[in-house]
């Protein structure tokens, strides 16, 4: 997790968020074209169980081989797999919700509204009252 306590901090992670809001657009069209929910093509580029690993490539599950019989192999080009495992990998480490289903997609997909809601808001803050405030401080004494 990241230490919001500069107003770069701040634009970093809300740009993040951003990204993951996109991220979450290109699995909905991604799942449509490979006739699965949300929940299901998250699953399949990003697994989630005891041995996964957030920052470790080799916890990501190769979409194109054999053992792998929930998708058509043809159904996402490798970009495309590179480019949803890119945005699960960041969502899942931007808000650390567990997706397994798609009411977890629903779930993170509030929190991320809420999350550029509310680093909206400091960067508002932070440029009425100077972009020097430590947004921890400021945010722990008001």
């Amino acid at each position: 997790r990241k230490n919001l306590k500069s107003h770069n901090d701040v634009i970093s992670s809300l740009g993040e968020a951003q990204q993951c809001m996109a991220f979450l657009q290109q699995l909905k069209k991604s799942a449509s074209e490979c006739r699965c929910t949300m929940g299901v093509l998250f699953r399949i580029i990003l697994p989630h169980d005891a041995d996964t690993h957030l920052r470790r490539e080799d916890s990501i599950r190769d979409l194109s081989t054999p053992s792998n019989t929930s998708l058509d192999p043809d159904a996402l080009t490798p970009a495309e797999q590179k480019n949803l495992i890119s945005g699960a990998l960041l969502l899942r480490n931007l808000i650390r919700i567990k997706i397994a289903d798609d009411a977890d997609i629903l779930t993170a997909s509030t929190a991320l509204k809420s999350t550029i809601t509310f680093l909206r808001k400091i960067q508002d803050i932070i440029l009425e009252v100077g972009e020097s405030i430590d947004v921890l401080a400021f945010l722990r004494d008001n």
